[in-house]
């Protein structure tokens, strides 16, 4: 739950500074796209983080502004440390322990229900 706070957290961070810089921009860039598509309002920030996050579009997103210009690295770079390599990695983490505490007391109760059948066949064979 901590996690998904954090994650929550930097999405709307990043959401809102992206919003603050990408609204004013004006150019386009070299296919005639504008530089801060789907950086328009704060809810389209919002979604565009989002989904940069969870899928593959981060360059979608980030190239046109980069390729506008190199200072928007100090935005992305961290956006992109934070939200793809730590969160990620921290998540995947807390997935594999419940899955591994769910796994084992799964095959506990299994072996405590064998158990218990095997000594109730032999209890009727007696």
């Amino acid at each position: 739950s901590k996690v998904g706070m954090f994650f929550l957290y930097t999405v709307v961070l990043f959401a809102w500074v992206a919003a603050t810089i990408f609204d004013d921009e004006e150019g386009k860039d070299q296919f005639g796209e504008p530089i801060g598509q789907g950086f328009e309002s704060f809810s389209a920030s919002l979604y565009t983080c989002f989904t940069t996050l969870n899928t593959a579009t981060l360059p979608d997103s980030m190239v046109p502004s980069y390729d506008s210009s190199r200072s928007y690295l100090l935005l992305w770079m961290p956006f992109i440390f934070v939200g793809a390599v730590l969160l990620k990695q921290v998540i995947l983490a807390g997935v594999y322990n419940d899955y591994s505490k769910h796994t084992k007391n799964f095959l506990e109760e299994g072996r405590r229900l064998r158990k218990s059948g095997v000594d109730g066949a032999f209890a009727l064979l007696k």
